[in-house]
């Protein structure tokens, strides 16, 4: 609210300057703004000045008979303009949008950008490079196919999050046949195929769920999302739990010995795979 009506202030000056004598009822309308509210702005840019602040220095503005005009405002008597680097700004924030599928962003981009006195382009930074297809492969139910770390996978996707400024994407890896966690900025390529498809159901639908007991030591709204909980979960499939757990980085603990014996096993064989 503060900064609409500031940005309100500076281009009434110009545009009272351009119309002296208009009547106040026409100004509020073109402003879209009430006449009370019009005159407190008046009230308060007849305050605004250059440094002194004495009479010589204040703009002077006349409106109590019904028409509005203004005096001694040179140095506000142009219309606002952007700057190189507000523009050069909001071409970047533009592109991004662009980037995001938003209708209507790139003909603003072309026109702002045709004001620039030299030309950028925005790369987005790569672990967000492929936010827009997951997204859409994910309201989609598409799979994606994608190569990871030199491998080929063909993957369904399930949700992006951001950790620690890293972006990651959980998925069904339908090589491995379970579910996957993806360091998106180690994703070397990513397409949409046409194939729809959901991922299996790992845990009979007439199974009784497992109850444990989990210790959260940080990031408590990520484990609340990704487990449904910090405290106690329930779960129906070990490997679920080991993943998801094993994905949460630490931020998560389970006290159950015997799923804390599986998690260090896993780690065992996954540091195996890296030792000589």
């Amino acid at each position: 609210m503060a900064n609409s009506r500031l940005a309100r202030l500076f281009d009434l000056v110009p545009f009272i300057v351009k119309h002296q004598g208009i009547p106040i009822a026409e100004l509020a309308e073109k402003f879209q703004i009430s006449v009370e509210q019009l005159e407190k702005d008046l009230w308060l840019l007849y305050m605004c000045g250059l440094p002194g602040q004495t009479p010589l220095e204040l703009m002077e503005f006349e409106f109590e008979d019904g028409y509005v005009s203004v005096r001694n405002a040179d140095e506000l008597k142009s219309p606002r303009s952007l700057t190189q680097i507000e523009l050069a700004s909001l071409v970047i924030g533009l592109e991004i949008l662009i980037s995001q599928g938003i209708s209507g962003a790139e003909q603003l981009k072309n026109k702002l950008a045709s004001k620039l006195s030299t030309e950028i382009s925005y790369q987005p930074a790569k672990s967000d490079l492929y936010l827009p297809e997951i997204s859409q492969a994910i309201q989609q139910n598409k799979v994606l196919s994608i190569i990871y770390n030199g491998k080929a996978r063909e993957v369904i996707p399930f949700e992006t999050y951001t950790e620690d400024r890293t972006s990651y994407l959980r998925a069904f890896c339908k090589s491995a046949e379970d579910r996957r966690t993806f360091k998106i900025s180690k994703i070397e390529s990513l397409k949409i195929t046409d194939n729809q498809e959901l991922a299996p159901n790992l845990v009979p639908s007439n199974e009784t769920p497992k109850t444990t007991k989990i210790a959260t030591h940080k990031e408590k709204r990520l484990v609340r999302e990704a487990l449904g909980n910090s405290e106690q979960i329930d779960y129906f499939s070990v490997e679920w739990l080991i993943s998801e757990t094993m994905a949460l980085a630490g931020a998560v603990e389970l006290e159950d010995p015997q799923l804390r014996a599986q998690i260090l096993a896993r780690v065992k064989a996954s540091q195996s795979l890296y030792l000589e």
